[in-house]
């Protein structure tokens, strides 16, 4: 299943409040290498997909492996017949490991909402 990079962001914000108790959007970009800029238009929908660096930052704060999020974020933006196989293949080798993850992202998004 692909995410858009705003709820990839939101992962990440709710495993922060989950250890640190709170987390701005400012903070939240900040520590994702986004501008407030580019926050916004993420917040907003303006912006669909993460770059590479976010998505690197994102997967260290969240402890999975970063292609995870990097194949994610490339699919979504994926427009040929050819990029979208290419994607979803790399998808595919990292399905295994992606369900343990979603696992253990939705307990950080079960903490914070309790």
């Amino acid at each position: 299943k692909k995410m858009k990079s705003i709820q990839w962001l939101e992962q990440a914000k709710a495993k922060i409040i989950n250890e640190e108790g709170d987390c701005s959007d400012y903070k939240l970009a900040q520590k994702v290498g986004l501008s407030r800029q580019n926050m916004s238009k993420h917040r907003n929908l303006k912006s669909d997909t993460l770059e590479d660096k976010p998505c690197i930052l994102i997967a260290e704060t969240l402890d999975i492996e970063p292609m995870i999020i990097i194949s994610d974020q490339n699919l979504e933006r994926a427009r040929t017949e050819s990029d979208i196989n290419f994607w979803k293949n790399v998808a595919q080798k990292l399905k295994n490991t992606e369900e343990c993850i979603l696992c253990k992202i939705g307990s950080y998004k079960k903490d914070v909402n309790e």
